[in-house]
């Protein structure tokens, strides 16, 4: 199976929620094609944006970050000291993104940022592409924060992009070797940054990077891990998986484990992370971790190590400041 990033991920599984039917064709083209497992998401993009239309296209791509799974990769973005600092962690983090492109911030000021579209290797991006990046990172500063914000396109690296564009009344500035868009803002509200959240969010992407892409076991923590909120029944993630339900609990019984304990392993990891890397109180903890509240995560914990989430946070920096 070939190697996907998060967001291609993150996108698959919110076209599924707002586009199933064209999800499915794009599938049964992609797998015609000789291809296995999911379409990349060029694919993806570029079979919605020929569906759909332009103006359409832009508006689900607006909406991806609320309707993907809750994911740390978002949490990471969010967790910027400002929106500039919001595309740089993109730029260091591409291999989540996508293999062979990253964004450039080349300019930042109070109101606004300039960012370039860059890519590297292999075939020039495809319209979807860009039309794909510019609306979902217009989302993702919303979700940050910029309130009143326009995006304006400086430039554009095809005519037929640039085409597609003035179709829908977006005249871009030029015709350039990268894509470029100008973000500007009335105004930021967010609240405060928290310390180590990056570096749990992270530890949480990269969790299952040492499996196999194709293995089961790969594929169902990515599944779990991507809303810890809920707990989906073993009948829906086997569905998910493409195999039976009861495959699923044997292959797991093999593992010497068991849907729900690796469910239950996967929140507990989380909720641990989170005690020692940041200084959220229990009540953020227990909703970032997947538990009801703060005192369904100490049960958790008294059954595991015998005392509460706070001693265990206490006992971890005593231990950690004497060394």
């Amino acid at each position: 199976m070939q190697h996907r990033t998060h967001l291609e991920y993150l996108l698959h599984a919110a076209m599924l929620q707002v586009v199933p039917e064209i999800v499915s064709d794009c599938i049964y083209h992609w797998k015609n094609q000789g291809h296995s497992g999911d379409p990349d998401r060029t694919t993806l993009v570029d079979h919605l944006l020929h569906k759909v239309g332009p103006e359409r296209f832009l508006d689900y791509c607006e909406q991806f970050p609320s309707y993907a799974p809750a994911s740390p990769l978002f949490f990471l973005l969010y967790n910027s000291a400002t929106p500039g600092s919001l595309v740089k962690k993109i730029s260091l983090n591409a291999s989540h993104f996508h293999p062979t492109r990253r964004l450039e911030l080349v300019e930042e000021g109070d109101n606004h940022i300039v960012v370039e579209d860059v890519f590297f290797t292999g075939p020039p991006p495809l319209p979807a592409d860009d039309l794909f990046v510019s609306s979902t990172l217009k989302a993702i500063l919303q979700e940050y924060g910029c309130r009143g914000i326009q995006v304006e396109w400086e430039a554009v690296r095809s005519k037929n992009l640039q085409s597609i564009l003035q179709s829908i009344s977006i005249h871009p500035l030029a015709i350039e070797q990268f894509t470029r868009w100008r973000y500007r803002w009335e105004g930021v509200e967010r609240s405060c940054r928290i310390d180590g959240m990056d570096e749990f969010c992270l530890e949480k992407i990269n969790a299952t990077e040492s499996l196999p892409t194709d293995s089961l076991l790969f594929r169902l923590q990515r599944l779990l891990s991507g809303d810890l909120s809920r707990r989906p029944s073993i009948e829906e993630t086997a569905a998910k998986l493409e195999i039976t339900s009861r495959t699923l609990q044997r292959k797991l019984m093999a593992k010497g484990t068991s849907y729900c304990q690796l469910h239950n392993e996967l929140r507990i990891k989380a909720a641990e992370k989170l005690l020692i890397s940041t200084n959220m109180n229990l009540a953020e903890i227990s909703r970032f971790s997947g538990y009801s509240d703060s005192a369904h995560l100490c049960r958790e914990f008294q059954k595991k190590y015998r005392m509460t989430p706070r001693n265990f946070r206490r006992l971890y920096l005593s231990n950690n400041n004497s060394q």
